[in-house]
């Protein structure tokens, strides 16, 4: 079965408690659909990850890139998904 890595970052690594998990990619889902899972089973994240449509809340990698949409960004399994902070400052 695929995997995927989900990597979290600063704020997030503390707000999960974990620097980094694998899931079990069954079949393909939206970036977005992983983001909806990941908010229930990490509920800290969930105000975060909820406004990242909206509000631009975390920068989302994968595989080291930016997805256009996340909602048509497909997760298949073997991905590797960093959760960032928004960069604030300049």
């Amino acid at each position: 079965m695929p995997k995927i890595v989900v990597k979290f970052f600063q704020d997030f690594r503390e707000l999960t408690g974990v620097s980094s998990m694998e899931m079990n990619v069954d079949q393909p889902m939206s970036l977005l659909t992983l983001l909806n899972i990941l908010s229930e089973h990490y509920q800290k994240l969930k105000p975060v990850l909820e406004d990242f449509e909206r509000k631009g809340s975390a920068i989302i990698l994968v595989n080291g890139r930016t997805p256009i949409d996340a909602s048509s960004a497909l997760i298949k399994g073997g991905e590797e998904i960093a959760i960032l902070p928004m960069m604030e400052g300049g």
